[in-house]
This record gives structure tokens, C-alpha cells and sequence, in this order.
């Protein structure tokens, strides 16, 4: 099958949500709030939008390479993380007390030993932290912080680090760990930042079929999360506790599924507004009455060592279904519709701060700060402990050497149902020669033959299978085979 490379794929930004703001104050203007939402970029996504799940989907697959399943059935009741990847409770460092620019024992602050070890002895990072991170709000803080460094690095601190004539103990390093992912790079997997003292109740929604941010993460894409990531990838995610304008960025480490019951739509709705006609979600057929407990690793205002403290979080919802049974939405029910996260997502590592007072401090070097970090736990100084790395980029699925591949015009490797899906195939170098031809396989089955002419893009219809799925190419010339490749790709019927 001769193909021919027309046009560059066109690249796809993956909507991510801004702005994290963890036990921080809102910005005191709409114009600062925009500065951190360009900052760390990424478009708006609303809590009940329909494209949430699938944005889920698609980022999922992109980090684990690993299908994930919006099946009611085909999910994990229950999930924990392993102990090794449990965070140990820290301090989330209030900005009522001087951030962490406090003395935690050791004669100085852990800031104050920075600076005097690599900052020429200036006081840049103490002197940042007590003007940029000081308030009187009781619950401004450090807890995302706290949050990102315990998902990404849960191992705690344990040997003391001597820099230079610089000492720096366990409970420093923790702070510096704390202080630096204050700037941890981040995806959020749903929900929205409320800015309210209190979450609204659905039936105050002009609309009822679209939520508004106060109405936090919608149940049904958090269950979603709860099952895919703590579930089956056994990996934590991050969620706020607090439904108003106050936000308690916690780690999750498990959850449960108390129970679930199927019930009819007049039955959900009763649930949800005491009504007796559901309004909420066109495209539900079927509905899940459901209680989930969260399981988080809780924060202290002092910073302690060898300990962990537990927490949970008792939500209950109704889940809506289509016909086949993947979640399409859901709705709070009980005391969850005035208590629930208001968003969850995952850290990555730390980037550069532009010195706004809602991020972390600019005069810590990450690379520094993880090296001492990686000496206090035993590991190697030059090669600190990983997490989970960011996707290189949304239009890295399908880039081959030599040609391109897109599923439904997209490059994220995630396709989902509801229409003819279409594998679009451009080569560009040497296989953008006559007589080059093209075998493709998917799931071992040969997939129809097709001829370009010309110039001409090639597209190839395709029926996957739910879950993972694996393509192979073979091009050959003249007979002989010049080039072969494989992807995988996710389908969600």
C-alpha cells in the first residue's frame, strides 16, 4: 500500500485545568489570577463538561500506557496504595507562623541554612518566604506542597546532609521538599476551584445539566479516577477536601466502595433533589446509587517525623450510566452535596518559579534541594528517586521515524466510540518514495488494503477492541522489508 506524506500532523493541547492554589489565598485580582493561570498554562475544563472523562482517558493512557476503563463493572471496588508509596505526614507550614522560614530545631531555619550554603550567606529564600509567603488567613499554607513532594517522593527524610559546613536535618529536609513542590508542575484530573465560602446545591443550577465550579469534581469522574489511578495503578492522587473557598490539598491512598445499588431514575433523582423526574444528564440510562470512602494521609502545623496520620472522607453520589454501563456523569447526594472535593489531580516535578507569592520560593535550586533529599534516604545524590513523568508532548503518540500516524485525527493515543474511527498514515524521508508499500496489522489481523495516488493523504477505517490495542506497520520496497514499527492505542466503545 503506497502512502504518501501530505501535510504535518497538527498538533493537539491536551485541556488541562489551572489553578492550584493549596492552602493559599485566591489572588487579590482577576488580573493576578490570569498571571498564574499563563504561568502554568492549560485551558479551563467545567467540573460536568462531557469532554472530562475523556481528557481522563487520554491522559491517562499517555503516563501509564494503560487502559483505562470507564465501565462501571469493570472497576476495582477498593484500591490501596503500597507502603512504600504512602506519604509520611508533614507539616503544611501555616503562613500565619513565617511559611517555612521556621526554626524546626536546629538553630536556624532550614531557608536561613540554604542561603548560607548556597546563596553566599544572603538571606534570598528566608527573606522571600517572609515577605511573599506571610498572612493572617489561618488556613494559608503550604499543603500542596506538602501534597506534590509526599506523592512524588514518599520515602521520608531519615540521615542528616552536610553541605559544605551545612547540616541539614530530617525535618529541614522535609521543609525544602515542601517549599520547593510548592512549584511542582501538575494535571488536573477533574473538578474546578471554588472561590465561595460554601458549594451550591444542584437545584439552584440554572441549567441542570451542566454544574457550576462550586459543585466541585463531579462524582462521576472521581470515582473514574479513584478506580483507574489508586485502583488499578495503585498510585496516588491528590484531592480537596474542602468544598468552598478554603482549599486542603490532601494525598489519597485508598478508597472503598461501601456500597452501590442500582436505582431508577425517579429514585436518583429523589436522591439528589427530592424530585421525582431526572434532569440532570440527558444521556443517562441507568443509574448507581453509591458510597465511597476516601482514604487520605493528613498534614500537621508543626513538622514531625515517623509518623503517618490517616484521615477519611465519606461521600455519597449517584453515578449515571449509558446503556452498556460506562460512566457518563453523576451527581452528589446526602451531606456530600454541601461536602465533597472541589478537585483532584497528580504532581510532576518542580518547575522554575516566576516569584509569585502563590508558588514556591525561587531562590531553592530543585536540583540542589533533590539531592540532598536523595542522600538523606539512602539513594544516590546524582540520580534522585522519580515519580511519574509529564507526557513529552500531546502529538508524541503516532510521531514514527519516517511517518506519522492519527487516529481520528488525534495523536493522543486514546479513541473513543460513537462514530467510524479512521487511522490516518503521512511518511515523509526515504518511505516518501515510489514503490514503497505499507502492511497493517491490527491486533494480528491484516488490516484492508488500500492505494494512495499522488500526494494524497491514506485513510485506513479501523474497528479496535475495547481496551488496549496494537497496530503494527511493515514497509517494504522491491519486496524486501525497509522499516517496521508498533503503537498501542486506548478505545472506549
Amino acid at each position: 500500500m503506497p502512502v504518501i506524506l501530505s501535510q504535518p500532523a497538527r498538533s493537539l493541547c491536551l485541556i488541562t485545568m489551572a489553578l492550584v492554589f493549596g492552602c493559599k489565598e485566591i489572588p487579590d485580582s482577576v488580573n493576578q489570577r490570569e498571571v498564574e493561570i499563563a504561568y502554568r498554562s492549560g485551558g479551563f475544563l467545567a467540573a460536568a463538561d462531557p469532554l472530562e472523562l475523556q481528557q481522563g482517558n487520554t491522559f491517562f493512557f499517555q503516563v501509564w500506557n494503560n487502559r483505562f476503563t470507564l465501565n462501571f463493572d469493570d472497576m476495582p471496588t477498593l484500591g490501596t496504595v503500597p507502603d512504600d508509596k504512602k506519604p509520611w505526614t508533614g507539616s503544611w507550614y501555616p503562613e500565619t507562623s513565617g511559611g517555612t522560614d521556621v526554626n524546626l530545631g536546629g538553630g536556624q531555619s532550614a531557608l536561613k541554612k540554604y542561603d548560607q550554603a548556597f546563596n553566599e550567606n544572603k538571606s534570598k529564600a528566608s527573606e522571600w518566604e517572609r515577605e511573599k509567603h506571610s498572612s493572617r488567613v489561618g488556613w494559608a499554607g503550604h499543603c500542596n506542597g506538602l501534597a506534590a513532594s509526599g506523592q512524588r517522593h514518599p520515602t521520608e527524610p531519615s540521615k542528616s546532609v552536610v553541605r559544605g559546613n551545612v547540616t541539614f536535618a530530617p525535618k529541614e529536609i522535609k521543609a525544602l521538599m515542601t517549599e520547593l513542590h510548592m512549584n511542582a508542575d501538575y494535571q488536573f484530573l477533574g473538578g474546578a476551584r471554588c472561590t465561595k465560602n460554601a458549594p451550591t446545591g444542584p437545584g439552584s443550577r440554572p441549567d441542570p445539566t451542566v454544574m457550576d465550579a462550586c459543585q466541585g469534581v463531579n462524582p462521576g469522574t472521581l470515582h473514574a479516577t479513584l478506580a483507574n489511578w489508586v485502583g488499578m495503578m495503585k498510585h496516588v492522587v491528590i484531592i480537596d477536601t474542602y468544598p468552598g473557598d478554603q482549599v486542603w490539598n490532601y494525598p489519597v491512598v485508598g478508597f472503598k466502595v461501601i456500597s452501590k445499588n442500582a436505582v431508577t431514575a425517579q429514585e436518583a433523582a429523589k436522591a439528589v433533589t427530592g424530585g421525582s423526574t431526572y434532569i440532570f444528564n440527558p444521556a443517562a440510562v441507568k443509574f448507581m446509587q453509591v458510597r465511597t470512602q476516601v482514604y487520605t494521609v493528613s498534614a500537621t502545623s508543626n513538622e514531625i517525623l515517623q509518623s503517618r496520620s490517616e484521615g477519611t472522607t465519606d461521600l455519597t453520589y449517584i453515578l449515571e450510566l449509558d446503556a452498556v454501563g460506562n460512566i457518563v456523569g453523576g451527581e452528589w447526594t446526602g451531606n456530600s452535596i454541601m461536602n465533597h472535593p472541589n478537585f483532584v489531580w497528580v504532581a510532576f516535578e518542580p518547575i522554575p518559579s516566576n516569584g509569585s507569592r502563590y508558588l514556591g520560593n525561587p531562590n531553592l535550586d530543585p536540583k540542589t534541594v533533590l539531592s540532598i533529599y536523595a542522600e538523606s534516604i539512602g539513594a544516590d545524590p546524582n540520580n534522585p528517586p522519580t515519580d511519574i513523568q509529564r507526557p513529552i508532548g500531546n502529538n508524541a503518540w503516532g510521531e514514527m521515524a519516517n511517518f506519522t500516524v492519527r487516529l481520528d485525527g488525534l495523536t493522543t493515543g486514546a479513541a473513543f466510540g460513537g462514530k467510524p474511527l479512521q487511522l490516518k498514515i503521512n511518511r515523509r524521508g526515504p518511505l516518501n518514495v515510489a514503490g514503497v508499500e505499507l502492511n497493517v496489522n491490527l491486533n494480528a489481523q491484516a488490516l484492508p488494503p488500500v492505494t494512495a495516488a499522488g500526494t494524497e493523504e491514506v485513510s485506513v477505517a479501523v474497528n479496535p477492541t475495547p481496551g488496549l490495542n496494537n497496530l503494527n506497520f511493515t514497509w517494504k520496497q522491491g519486496g524486501n522489508t525497509i522499516q517496521t514499527a508498533s503503537l498501542a492505542f486506548n478505545f472506549d466503545p
